[in-house]
């Protein structure tokens, strides 16, 4: 029973261990409410340089960009 509850415990934190990054953010601004842009399928980040940096005056923006886009290593695993 001791084994089954400490392989239990285990198996999820190997997974955590593994775990690849799908979406990278990168912070404009710090100050104010965030708004954080997300770019549509296919697309990167650099879709909203131009209206992020009207609102980046008076709120924290944040760009993202997913996984296989813009320079962003893809998933080696499956991911859902």
């Amino acid at each position: 029973m001791k084994k089954l509850f400490l392989l239990a415990l285990l198996i999820p934190l190997a997974l955590f261990c593994f775990a690849q990054k799908a979406v990278n953010f990168t912070q404009l601004s710090k100050k104010g409410d965030p708004i954080i842009f997300l770019p549509h399928i296919g697309c990167s980040s650099e879709m909203w340089k131009e209206i992020a940096a009207h609102y980046q005056q008076d709120h924290a923006v944040y760009l993202a960009d997913f996984a296989g886009f813009n320079g962003v290593v893809p998933l080696k695993a499956p991911y859902t």
